[in-house]
């Protein structure tokens, strides 16, 4: 991982594990790759998160840097009902919405959820929620 990835990945990951509400209720942890266990098998904590790069495309709008990343985070769990879920997404969302982050060496970091699924459970009973944000970078 290099460049903008290298900034704003760990960016992200602070931004998650600083919310409380949210870090609280993800007992199974945050990541930022495939969560697995030491000896490569799947998590058995839930619920928990990943978050993972979709995109990226760099550019220049007149003598501006500027840099558009998508990032998706994904919350895992084996919940008693959608409602538990629901819940879950919803503290991601207030952690992420529409948020300004600052990262060295941008000078704005502007944060917009862009998508969102509720993915059906898999033969684990794992439901997924994939909520992806577009993080608009600006450098002069």
């Amino acid at each position: 991982m290099g460049g903008i990835l290298a900034e704003l990945l760990p960016a992200v990951y602070v931004t998650a594990t600083g919310n409380s509400d949210f870090k609280t209720a993800m007992t199974g942890g945050i990541f930022q790759e495939i969560a697995e266990t030491a000896d490569g098998t799947p998590m058995s904590t839930y619920p928990y998160a990943v978050i993972n790069e979709v995109s990226e495309l760099p550019g220049y709008t007149f003598n501006t840097e500027d840099s558009e990343t998508l990032i998706q985070i994904s919350i895992f769990d084996i919940a008693s009902s959608p409602a538990t879920m629901w819940t879950n997404i919803q503290k991601l969302h207030i952690a992420f919405d529409n948020i300004t982050l600052t990262i060295s060496n941008w000078t704005s970091v502007r944060v917009e959820r862009v998508g969102h699924v509720l993915l059906a459970k898999d033969e684990n009973k794992v439901r997924h929620s994939a909520t992806t944000y577009n993080f608009r970078m600006f450098k002069d």
